[in-house]
């Protein structure tokens, strides 16, 4: 009984979260659009602007249980087409959970693999600073989220002097500072979870570029340099790795990684080095906590909006057998014939016979199914359900129950977001 039940909410739980990711999934299809246009156009000339842009798909995963979805016929008619098979087809469900767990598996062995690599780099001083020094010529990266690892080509380390040295370490520090690794991991989280939207690897190389883009203009306020100063560093790097060749294939990943391109890549983030026009800070901060204010207010909007974490179902089911049942859907209409609390079932005879006649109940032993709770519109668990012996002359009949709601596997169908 008890693994049976709990198959049962394991079920129950994957197309929950299959139905709300689809959803959500089929929802971003609009989103990524909204933001190229958004940095491509208004935010063009908006460094800042133009990589907050991108914090829109924050609120992606949380737009699964907006009431509109379910209450407007539009939407109800355009996202069945998921819904409806998910909900009916096993194969369905357990395949979006297996495309998420493939996702995962590229995404995170790929980190995994190269975090591997870079605990192996020599680690050497440079500038004061401890870096691990890669022997393959590949562009200066960052690693980790805890204890960041800044990875520095041998070939640099060799042909570089000690303040062109001090300026890549500023740029790779301005990443970690910036938190821009983390964004790279919420990036993958999000492709993960919604991993049938193919803008998500479509769009990472815009992603990646916006914030280089940021972090070059903070490198070459910090730094105190020209932007033709800069400009001319990166030219010189990636001369010198040129001299030293792309490495081997795992070379190419790790430089892929850190969101470095090709030749055609850098002349573009050349172009924006020299349009380069330094910034008030207070004006960037300004920025941040403006982006960050109209991203609380979206997701105060978006939980709002939604349906809450459950509903109460208030509605009493009335079954003589198999075949025929009856629901009755006002909670009003049965409450002087029904009340219950956690163990047992009160029935007033005087008041369920009036219910009993209404529907044209006439067996003497009958099911009640109470309780319960939904998720989202026609999708729910929970409930209980007890036999009625009507033969009997009482006024009132008590009937202990089994709380289904006290079973841990229920309880916790029932608390999930």
């Amino acid at each position: 009984m008890t693994n049976s039940l709990m198959l049962e909410s394991f079920d129950f739980i994957t197309k929950y979260l299959a139905v709300l990711l689809g959803q959500c999934a089929l929802i971003s299809l609009f989103l990524f659009p909204i933001i190229l246009l958004l940095r491509g156009v208004l935010f063009r000339k908006t460094i800042f602007l133009r990589g907050m842009s991108w914090g829109f798909l924050l609120v992606t995963p949380f737009l699964g249980k907006l009431k509109i979805l379910y209450e407007e016929d539009m939407f109800c008619r355009w996202l069945d087409c998921w819904n409806v098979p998910c909900m009916n087809c096993w194969w369905v469900r357990y395949g979006y959970l297996l495309g998420m767990a493939v996702c995962a598996g590229f995404l995170f062995s790929g980190r995994k693999r190269l975090e591997k690599l870079v605990k192996h780099m020599e680690s050497r001083q440079i500038c004061g600073q401890e870096v691990r020094v890669n022997e393959l010529s590949v562009t200066p990266f960052t690693i980790g989220l805890f204890c960041p690892d800044i990875v520095v080509p041998e070939v640099m380390q060799k042909e570089m002097g000690r303040e062109e040295l001090e300026i890549i370490l500023l740029h790779e520090r301005t990443h970690i500072r910036l938190g821009h690794l983390w964004f790279y991991l919420l990036w993958d989280l999000l492709q993960v979870l919604l991993w049938p939207n193919v803008f998500f690897g479509i769009c990472r190389k815009y992603f990646q570029q916006d914030l280089e883009d940021i972090c070059d203009s903070i490198t070459i306020q910090r730094s105190g340099q020209s932007a033709y100063a800069y400009g001319m560093l990166l030219l010189k790097s990636m001369g010198l790795l040129g001299k030293g060749g792309h490495g081997t294939k795992k070379g190419r990943t790790a430089a892929a990684f850190a969101g470095a391109g090709d030749y055609e890549k850098l002349r573009q983030r050349i172009l924006k080095v020299t349009a380069f026009r330094p910034y008030p800070r207070f004006a960037a901060a300004a920025w941040a906590v403006v982006g960050a204010t109209v991203l609380a207010g979206m997701f105060l909007l978006i939980v709002y909006g939604s349906y809450p974490r459950y509903v109460e179902e208030e509605y009493l089911v009335v079954q003589e057998n198999e075949e025929d049942f009856v629901v009755i859907l006002d909670s009003g209409e049965y409450a002087g014939a029904l009340s219950w609390d956690g163990t047992y079932v009160s029935i007033r005879r005087e008041g369920m016979d009036r219910l009993l006649e209404k529907y044209g109940v006439e067996g003497e032993r009958f099911w009640l199914g109470f309780g319960g709770y939904s998720k989202i519109p026609k999708m729910g668990s929970g409930g209980s359900c007890v036999e009625v012996d009507y033969r009997g002359k009482e006024e009132n009949l008590q009937i202990p129950y089994h709380n289904a709601e006290k079973i841990f596997w229920i309880a916790l169908v029932k608390q999930m977001p």
